[in-house]
Formats: C-alpha cells, structure tokens, sequence
C-alpha cells in the first residue's frame, strides 16, 4: 500500500515540475577561444625532454647542499633539515632564467644567491619557448 501512494503521489506531481508552459531553454553559446592557451598561462616542458630535465636538476643537488652549508658554517647553525622548491625558466636557451627559492623550509637565510648562480650554469635542453620548471632538494646536514 505504501508504494501505491508513493507511486501516486510522485505521479500528481510529475506535471508540476515540467510545465508545458515553460518556454524552452538552450544552453549559451560561449564564445570558442583561437588560442587554447591563455595569454598568462605558463607552459610545461615537453615531454620528450622531461627524462633529461628531470636528471640535470638531480644532478644539481650536491652544489645546492654545498650552499646551505657554506652559510651554516658562517652562522654556526646546527642540525638543518628541511627542503627547498628551485624554480626557472628553461627551453629557449640552454642556460635557465629567472631563478628563484620557490619555498624552503630550511631556516638558513642568504642562500638563494649561492644557489642561483650554480643552477644558472646547468646546461637543460632547448625547444624554443621558455617553460617553467621546478624541482624539490631534501637536505640533511649536521644530524
């Protein structure tokens, strides 16, 4: 009996929701963007060179330990650990650019210049465009 009335009830108000009254409605029309890409949008780097960009940041990893301990040895610091997020811009030319400490959490300050000066020697494939590229580094030092 309770699904008879359930089944009723759902009939009586099945014609409430779909008025034919109603007028029909159409889905807007948006605008079809020439270029998939915002203009602010960053590019990535291509995948046939991610193996080889992935591999020369690794290779990186020693001289940016070197850097964080050449200042803990300035400022006498004790047991660093953390990490540290580099940022570039790669692609165009060999060199990167626009090198930068995306984030750390190191508590070694004066760093970033040691840092960016090694990464701007490494030699990254070209392709043309700059992409950004990130890579992460643990460090470990006096623990």
């Amino acid at each position: 009996m309770k699904l008879l009335t359930i089944l009723l009830l759902s009939l009586a108000l099945f014609p409430a929701a779909c008025k034919k009254d109603a007028p029909a409605t159409q889905p807007d029309k948006e605008p079809v963007a020439s270029d998939p890409k915002p203009a602010g949008e960053q590019k990535l780097v291509p995948m046939e060179h991610y193996d080889a960009v992935d591999a020369i940041w690794k290779s990186g990893l020693q001289a940016v330990v070197a850097c964080v301990q050449k200042r803990v040895d300035v400022t006498k610091q004790k047991g660093i650990e953390g990490y540290l997020i580099i940022e570039a811009k790669i692609g165009k030319e060999k060199n990167p650019i626009d090198i930068r400490i995306k984030e750390q959490k190191l508590n070694v300050d004066q760093i970033e210049p040691c840092i960016a000066e090694y990464i701007g020697t490494l030699e990254f494939p070209v392709w043309g465009y700059w992409a950004t590229s990130q890579t992460s580094y643990n460090i470990n030092i006096g623990f």
